[in-house]
Parts: structure tokens; C-alpha cells; sequence
């Protein structure tokens, strides 16, 4: 029988295909008046039920019965795009955050260098006063210190030409 009315109003003759057109609609059990998402037994009467098809459905309510179906071409593209754009997305976030990193890498850096440079011209700086505070001592102990007597140049000419008087006389005796 199947055989013989399903090709007269659909493409195909499998009563599981047939039965996948309802997949939009809500199954129940045939003895229950409320849906429910149990599974069946094979074999067991089910009956179907859609919000838009009653006794008094008009043409505009039947027309907006459609059987899900899977993704078109189309819906395919975009699934696709929108995973090649999330892929670009979380390449570019990671690639932000290594950046992040590598400036805040430089920017320690630079407090770094710029620390030690500062340590580096306060130890020049203190240097540079102490060898001041030194020049300034030697300065204050030259000052301080009383000037020598010059001596006697006459006592010391007399001195020494006595001792020559002594070396010639030795070699001349």
C-alpha cells in the first residue's frame, strides 16, 4: 500500500522519509494530548501536532510550515567565513597580547636603564664633590699651615765651601 499512495503525492517511497517531514512538528503518543519528548517504541502509534496546522489552518499558516533541513551552500559560507574570521580573530588577540608583553618588556626596560643611569651620575655627582671637598682641604691645610723660614743662604754658601776647602786639601796634600 505504501508503495502504491506515496508515489502519488511524494518523490519517495520510504515511510522513514516520510516520517522526517514531521520532524517540525511535536510528537506524542497516540493515547497523550500534550507533547512530550520521550521516544517511542518501533511500531508504536505516534501522532504529530504543529501549532500553525488545525481544522480552520488558511493557506498563509500552511505555507509557513517548513521542514528543517540542513545548512545550504550559502549557510555553509557563512559558517565557514565566520570560523576562517574567528581563527583571524584569536590569531590577532594573541598577537596583540604578545605585543602587549614585548611593551611592557621595553617599558621596565627603560625604568631599568633609566634607574641605573640616574645611580650611575649621583655616583659621578658625589665623586666629583669629594674630589672637591679634597682639593678644598688640601687648600685649607696649605693655607693653614705657617709659611717655611727661607735659610740662612749666606751660612749654608760658607758651609759648603768649607767642605770643599776640606776635599781639595786632601787631594792637593
Amino acid at each position: 500500500m505504501l508503495n502504491v499512495v506515496f508515489p502519488l503525492f511524494y518523490s519517495y517511497r520510504s515511510l522513514y522519509k516520510f516520517l522526517y517531514l514531521f520532524n517540525s512538528f511535536e510528537r506524542m503518543g497516540e493515547h497523550e494530548t500534550t507533547p512530550t519528548r520521550k521516544r517511542f517504541n518501533k511500531g508504536s502509534a505516534i501522532k504529530y501536532r504543529h501549532p500553525m496546522f488545525h481544522r480552520d489552518s488558511t493557506q498563509e499558516c500552511l505555507m509557513n510550515i517548513v521542514r528543517r533541513t540542513t545548512p545550504t551552500q550559502q549557510r555553509r559560507a557563512l559558517v565557514k567565513e565566520l570560523k576562517k574570521a574567528r581563527k583571524e580573530a584569536s590569531r590577532n588577540t594573541l598577537q596583540c597580547t604578545r605585543l602587549q608583553h614585548v611593551y611592557q618588556a621595553l617599558q621596565d626596560e627603560i625604568v631599568v636603564r633609566q634607574t641605573a643611569a640616574k645611580a650611575q651620575a649621583e655616583a659621578k655627582a658625589k665623586e666629583e664633590d669629594e674630589q672637591e671637598q679634597e682639593q678644598q682641604r688640601k687648600k685649607a691645610r696649605i693655607l693653614a699651615t705657617p709659611p717655611a723660614t727661607q735659610p740662612d743662604v749666606s751660612a749654608l754658601n760658607d758651609t759648603l765651601l768649607n767642605r770643599v776647602d776640606r776635599v781639595d786639601s786632601i787631594y792637593w796634600d
